[in-house]
């Protein structure tokens, strides 16, 4: 299993961790590009992305990335949550998960959760 790490503020963490929250959004921004799409398309721009995502190309590092731990804060002794990733896509965040952010993101499709929430 290959898994992202996620931190996450407490009260979206609660809505993921009680299985609310069904989707997390990254901004298209270098940072998220490195980690989530294979390196020999990071040079693209989102409109070519997202031409070869609805072609069916791999371009996003799903289904290598199956799983996300999410983390709540930096404390030692901070809560976790393991949820299955469905998929990830390009496309614009729901008023109700992101009300501030109107362009296009990476959306993080979540499946069930895998490991409740727990603490280390």
């Amino acid at each position: 299993m290959s898994v992202l790490y996620l931190t996450l503020d407490k009260k979206w963490f609660d809505l993921v961790a009680s299985g609310h929250k069904v989707e997390e959004y990254r901004v298209l921004k270098p940072h998220w590009i490195s980690r989530l799409v294979w390196p020999e398309y990071r040079h693209l721009e989102k409109e070519q992305l997202k031409e070869l995502i609805e072609k069916g190309v791999e371009v996003l590092k799903y289904p290598y990335y199956n799983a996300i731990l999410f983390i709540n804060g930096y404390d030692a002794n901070r809560p976790r949550v393991m949820v299955e990733l469905k998929k990830i896509t390009i496309g614009p965040a729901k008023e109700t998960w992101h009300p501030d952010y109107l362009d296009d993101v990476f959306i993080l499709h979540l499946g069930k959760i895998l490991k409740p929430k727990y603490y280390i």
